[in-house]
């Protein structure tokens, strides 16, 4: 099965139009907790890290990158969730 755990908001219509050079990324955080297993409230400590969300209500988390260093960050940040599932996964094998 499945799930839609992030998103770009190209439009920029969901909470007013971002800067020239400024991208919002939708979060689900329900979602990632789930194929991540990291408690939800986790993960958005981890992201709110990168940028103070501009929506934070259940499955409607926003981002707004300012900078390639956020989006870096983001993509960092993502990439170790899944590292540590993966991680979890093998030790749960072994």
């Amino acid at each position: 099965m499945s799930k839609m755990v992030f998103g770009i908001n190209v439009s920029g219509e969901k909470l007013g139009s971002a800067e020239p050079g400024e991208l919002d990324v939708w979060i689900r955080t329900d979602k990632l907790s789930e194929v991540s297993g990291l408690a939800e409230v986790l993960i958005k400590g981890r992201l709110t890290k990168i940028s103070a969300p501009l929506s934070a209500v259940k499955m409607n988390f926003i981002l707004r990158l300012r900078s390639i260093r956020d989006a870096e960050r983001l993509v960092s940040e993502l990439t170790a969730i899944v590292t540590e599932r993966d991680q979890a996964a093998v030790g749960q094998v072994a």
